[in-house]
């Protein structure tokens, strides 16, 4: 049965443009650019960044890349500052090099040498000579044992069975003595070694899980977070064995990530919230960054404090300025994390990648899921990320300590034969809000601003989850755009582009020309024939082909040895 539909579906006003102060940045290198924490130079100019093999040099001003250095044949895991114009990194296997900031030319190559040892989990550079390097634990798996390697001397174990994450061990406090402390996290404990004067100690506290640690440049101060959202301060640590501590706590899920300002004064934080929080050390006050698109994994602060660094687990890297806004980014390919919270059952419920691939006939790029309620397009040709689409334009909700909470996703994507237009079904469910919602987006590529503009927004397209999404290919999809969608609520529907113009504006946008079904069977896949003018509908067992343009089922195809549904 098929019937008409009359009823538009009006667009968004085009004239209220949806626009943002954050400059983003194509990043040539796609993968992973926040698993280790970035680096800034001496001079705060520029920021360097770790991923996979390579580390790219970046200008804070600008957030343009200026250097890819490309000599490394493992996985970097640290970065450090050696001099003003001196870069050192270390790859998995021990291997340092040294490089020229300023030109990206290799200065020197040298290996770690510590006994029996050939893989290396992170590094770090107090200076002086000595280098700090995590490797595997002779008897606990998932932990690490801390070396201090300097040229003069054989290498000397400082700790066992240490967390191996790069914000479990930090070293500072230099008093103006030369002195060095190194600090490191158990479970439930830090291991303190001050190296200059031979002093160890080991303080616990309640049975929270420590997460990050970190130590004043020149003070004997440090501070750690833990997994119920808590920051201490401890005063005094290296000498007491029942240091004074200050209790800080906003952060409701686990501390990710804590980090002293250049001159000491001030605190940052953050964690699964999304927002960053500024204390002022000694005192009650404090400032928020809300609403930073993703968790943040690590802090860093340029020596002229003017700006900080925040890795986030959407790969990517923002700025935030001295008046505390984010005003440039660095974006990386995003991992989908797999869907949670979805009132139904459906396999989609595991699904890391629910949209698929999908081919952009424009730009020859490939769009699919970023992160929850994004859309991202690929460019495989030049492993290049084109950029980052928020298609839900929804504040991304944050789980809490037991419970999950369900942000918006996007399940389907479909792209017309010349790429012009785009089409996107979101939907938001949880249970515990007994709220379900779904829309199906239509979005113009606008030239000018090289990216796309909703025209038009339709509410449950659906009564029941939409399960493909089809343009029509061929003249006549380009002529006459056309969409097609089907559903477990026994339908397809024809979305056309229709005349909406009104007293106000001239525009057009889409609606529902037919809705139909076929023996009140469940449409499984959707397809169209090359040239557009056969469309094939499978409903369970049985493949129905129609005529798009005047809606007539031309015939049934079936097969008696096919019982289940065709996908």
């Amino acid at each position: 049965m098929v019937k008409m539909a009359n009823k538009k579906t009006r667009g968004p006003d085009k004239t209220q443009a949806n626009t943002s102060d954050i400059v983003v940045k194509k990043l040539d290198d796609a993968t992973d650019i926040v698993r280790q924490p970035p680096v800034f130079t001496n001079d705060s100019k520029y920021i360097c960044i770790a991923s996979g093999r390579q580390i790219g040099i970046y200008s804070v001003e600008s957030a343009d890349k200026v250097h890819s250095l490309e000599e490394h044949t493992f996985d970097v895991i640290g970065l450090a500052i050696k001099d003003d114009n001196i870069l050192l990194s270390c790859d998995a296997s021990g291997e340092t090099i040294e490089w020229n900031i300023n030109n990206g030319t290799t200065l020197k190559k040298a290996p770690l040498v510590v006994a029996g040892i050939k893989e290396f989990h992170s590094f770090h550079y107090p200076g002086n000579g000595k280098v700090l390097v995590a490797t595997p634990s002779t008897y606990t798996t998932n932990m690490s044992s801390l070396w201090i390697v300097d040229s003069h001397t054989r290498p000397r174990k400082l700790f066992a069975d240490i967390k191996s994450t790069p914000h479990s061990i930090a070293f500072g406090c230099n008093q103006g003595n030369g002195s060095l402390v190194v600090v490191a996290l158990q479970d439930h404990s830090v291991v303190v070694k001050d190296i200059t004067n031979g002093v160890d100690k080991k303080h616990m506290t309640d049975q929270r899980k420590f997460t990050c640690v970190a130590l004043h440049s020149e003070k004997l101060i440090m501070a750690t977070g833990d997994i119920s959202g808590r920051i201490l301060i401890w005063h005094d640590f290296v000498h007491k064995s029942r240091p004074v501590k200050t209790v800080y706590h906003w952060h409701t899920l686990p501390v990710n990530s804590v980090c002293f300002s250049s001159e000491g004064e001030y605190l940052y934080s953050g964690g699964s919230e999304k927002v960053m929080v500024k204390w002022r050390l000694g005192m009650s006050r404090k400032q928020f960054l809300p609403r930073m698109g993703s968790s943040i994994k690590y802090i860093v602060n340029a020596p002229d404090n003017i700006c900080v660094a925040t890795s986030h687990s959407d790969n990517a890297i923002r700025f935030i300025d001295s008046t505390n806004k984010i005003n440039r980014a660095i974006i990386g390919l995003v991992k989908h994390d797999p869907i949670r919270g979805f009132a139904d059952t459906e396999p989609i419920k595991e699904s890391v990648m629910p949209t698929g691939l999908v081919f952009d006939p424009r730009s020859h790029g490939i769009f699919f899921n970023a992160q929850a309620g994004f859309l991202q397009l690929f460019d495989p040709q030049k492993n290049s990320l084109i950029f980052n689409m928020d298609v839900a334009n929804r504040n991304v909700l944050t789980d809490e300590r037991n419970l999950v909470i369900g942000n918006a996703e996007v399940l389907r994507v479909a792209v017309s034969p010349t790429g012009e237009w785009l089409a996107t079904l979101e939907v938001w469910s949880n249970m515990s809000a007994g709220y379900h919602d779904m829309n199906l987006k239509f979005w113009r590529y606008d030239a000018v601003q090289a990216n796309y503009e909703l025209n038009t927004d339709v509410t449950m397209p659906h009564q029941d989850r939409v399960t493909a999404l089809c343009f029509q290919p061929g003249l006549l999809g380009t002529e006459m755009p056309c969409l097609v969608s089907i559903g477990r609520d026994l339908k397809f529907k024809i979305w056309r582009l229709v005349d909406d113009t009104d007293i106000y504006r001239q525009k057009e946008s889409w609606s529902c020309d037919v809705a139909g079904d076929f023996r009140k069977l469940t449409p499984s896949a959707l397809s169209f024939s090359e040239d557009g003018s056969l469309m094939a509908i499978a409903f369970q067992d049985t493949v129905t082909l129609w005529d798009p343009t005047s809606i007539n089922l031309n015939t049934t195809l079936s097969h008696t040895l096919v019982q289940e549904p065709i996908e």
